[in-house]
């Protein structure tokens, strides 16, 4: 076998932007262990969701085009052909939910390297409410469905729930001993854990010594609520961004997007999923389902939050124009600032 290869697929909401982040300002650190992390070829992204895109026949939603796999592929060899590197990781939540061909393409273009794959399973119920989050903040997307919508069918929220079957997927390429699953409930820090699993003590201590770089924190379940009911009512998809980012920064402090599910439906989530879990923790974990919904809930009765949102469109419209209001009186007082330093003596008019 050639050099090493780890290869962390995910799955979304997992602290995956946490371990990118730390990867990519990292780079020149790991290098001296012998670890390399490849640059974006498009230097968009802190991870390779390029490669993801390309394998996905996907479009970037930060460049606009579908990623040719051959130049992809062309760019990460060449990179990985300077180094002296023994070991190599890549990083995407998009090679997660990967068609089986899209797997054997990936894998095939690395056939020579000693491939691990990495991936951190989250209980269901937990990262059904994550996915519906992420889904209605992006303002790109029109997604307007209430969170309850598919708690009949919770995949439909998001094909990465059925951990189990995307793992079989990666095992019946590589054997299931080359498919680490690391549980994320409970897990202190991802990055801790991932240099843990490239075997290196001193990446250890540095990722416990490195403060997180970026913050992925979740908008609160009154911010979200009210995103999501602005879309449904408003059909200029321009004004989605303006009206997210007043929402969340005006709900900043509120109720966590987990109140949105009471324990009932939390409990129908977690045993759609049962057979599938008890499956995953007996083959890839050897152990017994620690998903099951009467461990995890036990006797607990919560009820589903409810948020008032029907004056969304007026709030929103009122947030706007305080936001606007604001910018106008501060240039305001930049202004006068500005022509007074000008013209002092011996000042450059030129601010």
């Amino acid at each position: 076998m050639g050099r090493k290869l780890f290869i962390h697929i995910g799955p979304p909401k997992t602290g995956t932007s946490s371990l990118q982040w730390f990867l990519r300002a990292q780079r020149d650190r790991l290098l001296e262990e012998g670890i390399f992390y490849p640059e974006d070829d498009a230097h968009n992204w802190q991870s390779q969701r390029r490669l993801g895109f390309a394998l996905r026949r996907k479009a970037d939603p930060k460049n606009g085009d579908i990623p040719d796999l051959k130049v992809t592929l062309d760019d990460l060899h060449h990179q990985i052909e300077n180094t002296d590197a023994h070991t190599v990781v890549l990083s995407s939540e998009e090679f997660f939910a990967m068609r089986p061909e899209a797997v054997h393409r990936l894998l095939d273009a690395f056939a020579s390297f000693d491939i691990q794959i990495v991936f951190y399973p989250r209980r269901q119920d937990d990262a059904y409410v994550s996915s519906f989050t992420q889904r209605v903040k992006v303002a790109r997307r029109q997604f307007t469905e209430p969170i309850h919508s598919f708690l009949d069918e919770p995949h439909r929220m998001s094909r990465g729930l059925d951990f189990y079957r995307r793992g079989r997927v990666w095992a019946k390429n590589l054997g299931k001993d080359r498919i680490a699953a690391r549980l994320f409930d409970g897990m202190e820090d991802i990055r801790s854990d991932f240099m843990a699993m490239l075997g290196n003590g001193a990446l250890i201590q540095l990722a416990q010594d490195t403060a997180p770089e970026k913050s992925n924190k979740s908008p609160t379940l009154e911010a979200i609520e009210h995103i999501r009911v602005y879309k449904s009512l408003v059909k200029d998809p321009s004004l989605y961004g303006p009206a997210s980012k007043a929402l969340i920064e005006h709900f900043s402090s509120g109720q966590r997007p987990g109140n949105f599910l009471a324990t009932d439906d939390r409990r129908r989530i977690l045993e759609f999923f049962r057979l599938s879990n008890e499956s995953f923790f007996e083959e890839f974990l050897g152990m017994e389902n620690r998903f099951d919904p009467d461990l995890l809930l036990g006797n607990a009765n919560e009820e589903r939050a409810i948020i008032d949102t029907s004056n969304t469109v007026e709030l929103v419209n009122n947030l706007i124009a305080e936001r606007r209001r604001q910018k106008q009186i501060a240039r305001a007082h930049a202004k006068p600032r500005k022509r007074i330093l000008s013209a002092l003596p011996g000042r450059m008019k030129r601010w």
